[in-house]
């Protein structure tokens, strides 16, 4: 144990880690029916090498979020990962150019990436950025509409603010 506390581990006990990580995180792929080819048990280990106590959080148009900690710096991630069998080329592009552009942005009103991998030839692909606590906004509002509840108009104009002061950094 170092001063702060830290286990140092060697290069075999280090591998130990990882690939247990990664077998868990296959097991909870598998439960869910995900199928796991030769491109996404990669970026799986890359991302299993970097962050640990991995647990999926949802999914969008090109892949899964997962929620992961870091292994070094002890923070919460959220990362976006393309799953191969949803990799066009349009999708390929996006996320390069989400990696590209949020890695550069700097504003309290959008998240910061941490870390990317983008997909090349036979590789997948993730952005690993800022974990915020919270629900869907998106969600938020469409539950509350289905029930007849309204966002207060003050309260909305707010949050279009802190939307639209992120996005013009974009």
């Amino acid at each position: 144990l170092n001063k702060k506390g830290y286990i140092f581990l060697n290069k075999e006990e280090k591998k130990y880690v990882r690939d247990n990580t990664y077998k868990k995180v296959e097991d909870m792929f598998s439960r869910r029916g995900i199928q796991i080819n030769k491109i996404t048990k990669e970026t799986l280990e890359k991302i299993c090498e970097k962050y640990r106590n991995i647990e999926i959080i949802g999914h969008g148009g090109f892949g899964l979020v997962l929620k992961g900690i870091h292994r070094i710096m002890e923070r919460p991630a959220a990362i976006k990962m393309l799953l191969p069998l949803m990799l066009i080329h349009e999708d390929v592009a996006r996320l390069t150019k989400e990696g590209e552009a949020r890695g550069r942005i700097e504003h309290p009103n959008v998240t910061k990436v941490y870390d990317s991998q983008m997909p090349d030839s036979g590789h997948g692909g993730y952005i690993a950025m800022e974990y915020v606590e919270g629900a869907d906004l998106g969600k938020i509002i469409d539950k509350n509409a289905a029930l007849g509840v309204f966002i207060d108009i003050k309260k909305g104009v707010e949050m279009a603010l802190q939307v639209a002061k992120g996005l013009q950094e974009i």
